[in-house]
Parts: structure tokens; sequence; C-alpha cells
């Protein structure tokens, strides 16, 4: 990471106010990798996200797009596979309020956004989890309708989330989540 971040500098100091837009298209590059790769052992995706954040943190101040709320999702959502749950909820929550700036708060993308913020909160034992599913169910409910498969996900994720707090409620998100798929 230092030495990307080094590199990044060095490029930053040579092209100076123009380096964002010369990072852009790498930018949508390296996040579309990430999202091609989305199924991969997270060993395979963890390889990209050293020279990644190095380029995102150069480019902090000048982020302004859904490329870039896109990138951050999507490197948020790699972080928690590999483990690494802060980086991952700041990645996230960076997202989220590049995402309400430039898509709305209602958006497909806030949803999904809000469902992955829940998943941090639930894999690494936080609380709040099942405030973002519901969150991001709402935002799913108002696009798609009652059974359109994204639903199901968050079913599937609120389900979990409760087991520990109500085997009611768990199961009644599981079979929600049931009936749709």
């Amino acid at each position: 990471y230092q030495m990307h971040f080094v590199i990044a500098s060095a490029i930053q100091e040579q092209f100076g106010n123009d380096y964002y837009s010369y990072c852009s298209s790498l930018i949508k590059s390296i996040s579309d990798d990430i999202e091609r790769n989305h199924y991969e052992h997270g060993y395979q995706k963890a390889n990209i996200i050293p020279y990644t954040l190095s380029i995102v943190e150069h480019t902090k101040k000048h982020r302004s797009s859904k490329d870039d709320a896109t990138l951050l999702w999507r490197i948020g959502d790699v972080l928690r596979d590999v483990g690494d749950f802060e980086n991952a909820y700041a990645c996230l929550t960076n997202a989220q309020e590049l995402f309400e700036k430039v898509c709305g708060c209602c958006s497909k993308e806030m949803a999904d956004c809000l469902n992955s913020i829940g998943a941090i909160l639930y894999s690494s034992g936080k609380e709040g989890a099942i405030c973002y599913y519901q969150k991001a169910l709402d935002i799913y409910k108002a696009i798609y309708g009652c059974e359109h498969i994204y639903l199901a996900k968050v079913y599937n994720n609120l389900g979990l989330a409760q087991l520990d707090i109500s085997v009611e409620s768990a199961r009644n998100n599981f079979n929600s989540a049931f009936l749709i798929w």
C-alpha cells in the first residue's frame, strides 16, 4: 500500500489538477474488475485492493460520480469478504454519502450499499444490521414491488440478523425469501 501511495503521489505531482481525469478511467476499470470477479475467492480479489485504495485516497476530494461511489461500494464488499471490516465500513459509508448525492436516497444503488453496510455490521458482530437491511428492503420494494430477487436476498439477511433476537421474526423473513426464490 505504501509503495502504491508513493507511485500515486508521484503521478499526482506530475499531472497536477488533471490527475483525477487521468485516474477516472482506471478507477472505472478497477471497479469493473472487482464486479467481474465478485464470486472469486477473497485472496484473488484482494490482490487489486492496495493499488485501488491508493488511487481512491488520492482522488478523495474529487469524488463526484456514480462510478466513484460504485467503486467505493465494490471495494467495501471485497474488504468485507477478506475480513477487513473497519476499512469496509469506511468505504461503504463514503459510498452511501456519494450515492445519496448523485443517485438519490431511494435508488437501487443506495439500497445495494445499505444492504452491504448491514452485512458488514452483521459479519463483525456489531449492532445496526437490521436497520440497514430494513432500509434496503423498503427501497427495493418501492422500486421493484414485492417479488424481486433483491428482496429475497435482503429477507434472508434480515432472517440471519434476527435469529438471536426473535426466532419468529427470523422465520417470517426466511419464509418471505423462500416464497420469492
